[in-house]
């Protein structure tokens, strides 16, 4: 279900919860070491980001507060009963619990005004919530073989829960069961054995893999096979 067409009231409840993460966490995201992207001359200059994560994060949730404290003073001046949280997430609570007033406001233009401003909020709210995630691929494939994903460990950040998940169809595997995996067998995909093998075609790995006889799971383009005849780490066996 896309964000449009989440119940005003479950976009609200969610905006009151995520707000609370956000004001939570650090407004400065702390920076992972490595080689800068881009084009030469675009890195920012040294403490230029910090002032943007500090100006972003404070602006979204000021901007918040004021939205918020005006949808209560909108429900109020339906008649409803007070008081008014005095906080942002009660406030947006507040609204949540009476969203059917705020959607069938008769003021056309106001009610499509709050639905789309929620909304909005929501998308920021969310973003500056997974700002400091961090994540890492852990070059382990998806376990459905017709996904050509991988799975993707959350290491830091409010997002943080033991799953690994998918890259691409967004399987989740807990952490009790990933954790018994150092001792299975790692299967890879013909993508990845052409980056090991360094070759520049699925045909070359094909050619390998027949001539050398690797073992192999699944078949036509969901083929993937063992990592360690990728490798070679067992040409010696088999040439016994």
């Amino acid at each position: 279900m896309t964000l449009d067409e989440l119940p005003l009231g479950t976009v609200l409840d969610e905006l009151a919860s995520t707000y609370e993460t956000v004001a939570s966490l650090p407004a400065v995201v702390e920076r992972i070491g490595g080689a800068s992207t881009g084009k030469p001359g675009s890195k920012l200059p040294p403490g230029m980001s910090e002032t943007l994560d500090v100006d972003e994060h404070e602006r979204a949730v000021h901007e918040l507060d004021e939205w918020a404290e005006f949808v209560g003073h909108v429900l109020l001046d339906e008649g409803l009963a007070g008081p008014v949280p005095d906080s942002t997430p009660g406030r947006l609570r507040f609204a949540a619990t009476w969203s059917t007033v705020v959607e069938n406001h008769p003021d056309i233009m106001l009610r499509y005004a709050l639905q789309q401003d929620a909304r909005e909020h929501l998308v920021t709210m969310r973003r500056l919530s997974r700002r400091g995630t961090r994540k890492v691929r852990t070059e382990s494939a998806c376990m459905d073989v017709a996904c050509t994903g991988q799975f993707v460990a959350t290491i830091d950040g409010p997002e943080v829960d033991g799953y690994i998940v998918c890259d691409r169809c967004g399987m989740r595997v807990e952490k009790d069961v990933w954790e018994r995996w150092g001792s299975r067998s790692e299967w890879i995909t013909v993508e990845r054995a052409m980056t090991i093998l360094g070759v520049t075609t699925k045909q070359a790995v094909w050619q390998r893999a027949k001539r050398g006889k690797w073992r192999r799971q699944g078949d036509g383009r969901h083929v993937r096979y063992h990592a360690e005849d990728v490798r070679g780490e067992t040409s010696g066996r088999m040439s016994a």
